[in-house]
């Protein structure tokens, strides 16, 4: 597997073909935006886009996916993000992996600009945004409370598990950290779902450690909420304190009030 510059010639190893993909998927989620296209249209766009923008594609024996960024300020090096498409044929079996990975490369450019212009310029509507966002936030060496006003912004607008479990992992500034855990401890006390499996997962990432083992299972223990995506991150701070302490987390499941 290999990421590379794409060229005009891969149109026909895929390239197009996963692009009218990316395409149709945003058109069928806003056609007020999009606007409907054949596929003769898309194929001139993408031409005239290779142009433009700059094209990295992933790829083994065919083309798997792809990237599209341009520099929108040389001068502050802000680093946009236009697309990123993976083959629908090809989802779920780790490709994304490595567009994810160069999506942090890219994150750490951008960190090196004028990194919050370009947070200030994301409208966060696109997965590929969203993403990027959040990683941004997790590489700026800034103050902690710099760190919880851009999460306190950012965290509102994540509405699936991919991006939450992504940027949660890149906070490395929350390790073994005592503000970062009261932080943590606030989200908690939201409805929201995405809010609250954000904390679990950064306490699973961050915490479950000898310090924190018995604060994690009293919040477990407390978490009420119907919402799947919380259910399921509760369950995996669980499993991962059953790893990591089973020697506290046996007596736990034995006597609890979790949901059953």
């Amino acid at each position: 597997m290999k990421i590379r510059d794409a060229k005009k010639e891969d149109l026909s190893n895929n390239l197009l073909d996963i692009y009218i993909q990316g395409f149709r998927y945003h058109y069928n989620a806003r056609p007020d935006i999009f606007g409907n296209k054949t596929d003769e249209q898309l194929e001139n766009d993408l031409l005239n886009e290779l142009d433009k923008l700059n094209f990295l594609i992933l790829e083994d024996s065919t083309i798997k996916g792809y990237i599209a960024y341009h520099i929108k300020d040389k001068h502050d090096r802000i680093l946009w993000i236009d697309q990123l498409v993976k083959d629908e044929k090809y989802r779920k079996q780790g490709y994304g992996k490595e567009l994810v990975n160069k999506l942090k490369e890219i994150a750490k450019e951008i960190v090196k600009g004028n990194y919050l212009e370009f947070i200030k310029l994301s409208h966060d509507d696109l997965y590929e945004e969203k993403i990027i966002h959040g990683l941004i936030i997790g590489y700026i060496k800034e103050d902690f409370k710099v760190i919880i006003n851009l999460l306190d912004t950012y965290i509102p607008c994540i509405d699936n598990w991919a991006v939450n479990d992504t940027v949660c992992a890149n906070l490395k500034i929350f390790k073994n950290n005592q503000e970062g855990y009261r932080y943590i401890k606030k989200l908690l006390k939201s409805r929201e779902p995405f809010t609250i499996r954000f904390a679990l997962v950064l306490l699973l990432d961050f915490y479950v450690n000898e310090e924190y083992i018995d604060k994690i299972l009293k919040i477990i223990n407390e978490i009420k909420h119907d919402n799947y995506y919380v259910k399921m991150a509760n369950a995996w701070a669980l499993s991962i304190c059953y790893i990591k302490y089973p020697e506290k987390t046996i007596p736990f499941l034995k006597k609890n009030n979790l949901d059953k």
